[in-house]
């Protein structure tokens, strides 16, 4: 007589000790468990960690960390990528960061070349400064910023800055401020 699916040995009497769950099989002759993949152990309650065993398991999806399971293991991505419909993970867009992507960066992106995608600070544009790239940095400041055009003075623009020639001069082709001609017309006084 064959004992049923949960019963081994002589006269069937003695009943599996393998936890149905994690189980495929319980042998009838001697009680013996076979586990489902994932699973170990005399009764099949030992759950394998596949990460463990198996460093590169998750290699087959680049940017993703592996992380076990009861019986199994899922790749996730790392911060700042998120899973694509294809299961892969991809970089998250300029304007988000983090786990899935799912923080929104604060950065002005007018201002801004790149929101980090991981942590969401803000690498500011030339002339540009402040957590979030609000702030403008005045370069008239430095009373030198325009030194290398003689006869200009230095004016502050949102993000960056304009050396003006001085009343008298004007910008000639190759951007020097030269002393602006007049002629006798310009210089005659009406009476």
């Amino acid at each position: 007589i064959a004992c049923g699916s949960n019963t081994y040995g002589a006269g069937c009497s003695q009943t599996c000790q393998c936890d149905p769950t994690n189980t495929l099989s319980c042998s009838n002759i001697d009680g013996n468990c076979t586990c489902k993949s994932g699973w170990q152990g005399a009764t099949c309650t030992e759950d394998i960690n596949e990460c463990s065993l198996n460093s590169t398991i998750c290699d087959i999806t680049p940017n993703s960390e592996c992380e076990n399971t009861n019986g199994s293991h899922v790749c996730n991505c790392v911060t700042g990528y998120q899973k694509a419909a294809d299961l892969t993970c991809k970089e998250c867009s300029s304007t988000t960061y983090g786990d899935s992507c799912s923080q929104a960066c604060t950065c002005v992106m007018a201002n801004t070349l790149d929101c980090s995608n991981v942590n969401g600070s803000c690498t500011c544009k030339p002339g540009w400064e402040g957590t979030n790239c609000q702030t403008n940095i005045n370069e008239c400041n430095d009373n030198t910023t325009c030194n290398s055009i003689p006869d200009s003075t230095c004016q502050d623009k949102d993000g960056s800055f304009e050396c003006v020639c001085n009343t008298g001069f004007q910008k000639n082709a190759t951007g020097f401020c030269e002393v602006t001609l007049t002629t006798e017309a310009e210089t005659t006084v009406s009476t």
